[in-house]
């Protein structure tokens, strides 16, 4: 019997420590634990960001709109990090799906929405959180990347730059 591999634990706390991850993983060889690459994963967390100074372009149904509120510090506790598992409601799934995409050109997505972060103060109405700050859109962004690239283990290499242990 294979076991499957557990899961890097990584806690960011800048935007910058997300793409430094994120380009010590496209050093390659990885190994992919979901079905993501890491371009595709690039590219959501782009999305994700470019949508949080944009707009959203869907809404969620009242009862998560309720309570989300309320789960909003969970979600931006860097000592919690993001839930794994959680599914997003069909409204908003299409518009977060990744696109097909080299793990280079995600990357690429990925600099550019976190150097818009940067230079852009703007930030949109949560779908789902409601109004949140600046540094609380920053702290969702980096436990979101957490979760995401955590999937994706670099091969025969322990970088300490990384940030990351094996949980």
């Amino acid at each position: 019997m294979t076991s499957i591999p557990p899961r890097r634990r990584l806690r960011f706390h800048t935007l910058d420590q997300i793409m430094g991850d994120a380009m010590l993983v496209g050093q390659g060889p990885y190994e992919r634990l979901g079905t993501w690459s890491l371009g595709q994963c690039c590219d959501h967390l782009a999305v994700t960001m470019d949508y949080c100074i944009d707009g959203f372009p869907f809404s969620v149904p009242l009862p998560l709109r309720i309570i989300g509120p309320m789960l909003k510090k969970r979600m931006i506790d860097p000592d919690r990090g993001f839930p794994s598992g959680v599914k997003f409601p069909k409204s908003g799934r299409a518009a977060l799906e990744p696109n097909a995409i080299s793990d280079e050109q995600g990357l690429a997505k990925l600099q550019a929405g976190i150097d818009r972060l940067n230079a852009e103060s703007k930030r949109a109405r949560s779908p789902l959180f409601g109004t949140m700050t600046r540094d609380e859109w920053n702290m969702l962004h980096c436990n979101h990347a957490a979760l995401h690239l955590s999937y994706l283990l670099p091969i025969e290499r322990d970088d300490p730059a990384s940030n990351a242990t094996r949980v």
